[in-house]
């Protein structure tokens, strides 16, 4: 088993390139499914609610794309200056420090604040590149819409009624998990680009869209977030306009992520931090930067498919939080209980 896994991720690394838009088509599809079922639901005819999901999403594919554009050119023309006062910032510390007798090179190697901007330019790039795909993308999910209605009537054929049953309610809570990720997301970098707009950080959008993409990293990309525009109103505004933005960040941070997001999503989705952050780093060597974009959605996949079956939910309690795990007792004990009354 340890030996097909590792042929298996193997086999995903070296296809990365192919892979990675179609994980972006199906995870798009996945939270165009929901509104387009809630419609369908409603009366309105299949084929149109399917173009009206499928408008909305070229909308937003375009305008994500344009912005990326036209926020990475003007972001690239004033890099290098704020990349020099990072770097001058970081050797004026370094001077400071050089008392201790700790080496140049390695504290040049552990402090330098200029290469997060690097890695925000060369996350957005890669984003950016893949979205000059976006025919492509575009074609995979209206076919993955088109499928969907028929999908069902397929894995009843193949699969037996109870794993149909388990399918369903893994694709229900996936579903609902993207669909509310989705939202909360939008809400965080809605709220970002206002504040950060009204206090005078530059490139307020770029920041915007930065903590709409890591928002889905839960815990820590909040946090991740923080940091370029932190480093920037430290530059141009100052020191306490800069405690006052991570004053902010921690407290959207604990109002979506730590008291809406879990009401509306229940307690049934954390993933632990420890959790997070190991699939963070294994999805990004696998698939680069968009893998750590989803990363938390990748393993919320293997969490919840763990999660529906008593044999497998062992490894859902190893990747849950540890808060969730009064959950999943109780859901075990339900389950066992509900298996007593019909013996």
């Amino acid at each position: 088993m340890l030996a097909g896994v590792i042929v298996i991720v193997a086999g995903l690394k070296a296809s990365a390139e192919l892979i990675t838009p179609v994980l972006l088509a199906l995870f798009l599809s996945m939270i165009a499914a929901a509104p387009m079922s809630w419609m369908i639901r409603a009366g309105v005819p299949r084929g149109l609610a399917t173009a009206a999901a499928i408008s909305v999403l070229i909308v937003f594919l375009v305008g994500l794309g344009a912005i990326i554009g036209a926020a990475l050119d003007e972001f690239g023309q004033l890099a290098g200056y704020y990349r020099s006062r990072l770097q001058l910032f970081a050797q004026n510390v370094l001077g400071q420090l050089a008392d201790y007798n700790i080496p140049e090179t390695m504290m040049t190697e552990l402090f330098n604040p200029a290469v997060v901007l690097d890695y925000t330019t060369n996350m957005f790039g890669v984003l950016s590149g893949l979205l000059s795909n976006s025919f492509l993308i575009l074609l995979l999910i209206v076919f993955m819409l088109l499928e969907l209605s028929h999908f069902p009537a397929k894995l009843g054929v193949i699969l037996s009624r109870e794993a149909t049953a388990y399918f369903k309610t893994f694709q229900d809570s996936l579903d609902k998990y993207l669909v509310i990720k989705t939202g909360v997301s939008l809400l965080t970098g809605l709220t970002v680009w206002i504040v950060l707009g009204i206090v005078g950080v530059n490139f307020a959008l770029i920041w915007a869209l930065l903590a709409f993409l890591l928002n889905y990293i839960p815990n820590i990309g909040s946090f991740i977030a923080a940091i370029p525009p932190v480093l920037l109103a430290f530059i141009d505004l100052g020191a306490s306009f800069a405690l006052g933005i991570i004053l902010f960040y921690l407290l959207i941070n604990s109002l979506y992520g730590n008291i809406l997001e879990p009401k509306l999503l229940g307690r049934s989705l954390g993933l632990s931090t420890l959790v997070v952050f190991i699939s963070l780093v294994f999805w990004g060597w696998v698939f680069g930067p968009m893998g750590m974009l989803l990363s938390v959605p990748l393993t919320m996949v293997v969490k919840i498919g763990c999660e529906i079956k008593p044999e497998t939910r062992w490894l859902a309690v190893l990747l849950s939080d540890y808060k969730q795990l009064v959950f999943l007792d109780a859901r075990s004990s339900g389950a066992s209980l509900e298996g007593d009354r019909s013996d």
